[in-house]
């Protein structure tokens, strides 16, 4: 519970850059920005962080992989929502965070369709199932760039 109240006010704080280990990244020396968190997230309220971050800047590459977020159903709902702001992404990597619900790889799909610049994209083992697999199956055959799945 106490991990959901935190994830609740750092939602709402959509300033917040910093929370324990996790920091939003400065844009290298030519504006690109790359954010890799594998395996760094340890509790729900970062994921609140990571989205609130993610709705500000513009990402090139992002790797999630390796937190097990899936479970968190609402704080992916929110990850998910984010991803609609990453016009610019090549790289989005999500590998090992299942499993999604139908619900969550709806919004995924929904924010799918703004990366029209994404060229890699891994889902690698999140036990994506079923109407889920179908909604993101019928964004991703329509991304442009995308050469890697």
């Amino acid at each position: 519970k106490g991990q959901e109240d935190s994830g609740s006010a750092v939602r709402r704080c959509t300033k917040v850059e910093v929370t324990d280990d996790i920091f939003m990244p400065m844009p290298d020396e030519d504006g690109t920005m790359v954010w890799s968190l594998e395996g760094k997230i340890m509790a729900i309220y970062q994921v609140s962080l990571i989205a609130n971050c993610i709705r500000r800047a513009q990402f090139v590459s992002l790797d999630l992989s390796n937190n097990n977020i899936g479970k968190h159903n609402d704080r992916m709902k929110d990850l998910a929502d984010a991803f609609g702001s990453l016009h610019s992404l090549q790289d989005l990597n999500l590998s090992n965070n299942g499993p999604f619900s139908v619900e969550v790889c709806r919004l995924l799909s929904k924010s799918l369709q703004h990366m029209t610049t994404l060229r890699t994209l891994r889902l690698a083992d999140n036990s994506i199932f079923g109407d889920g697999a179908d909604a993101i199956m019928c964004t991703i055959v329509r991304l442009p760039k995308l050469r890697e799945l």
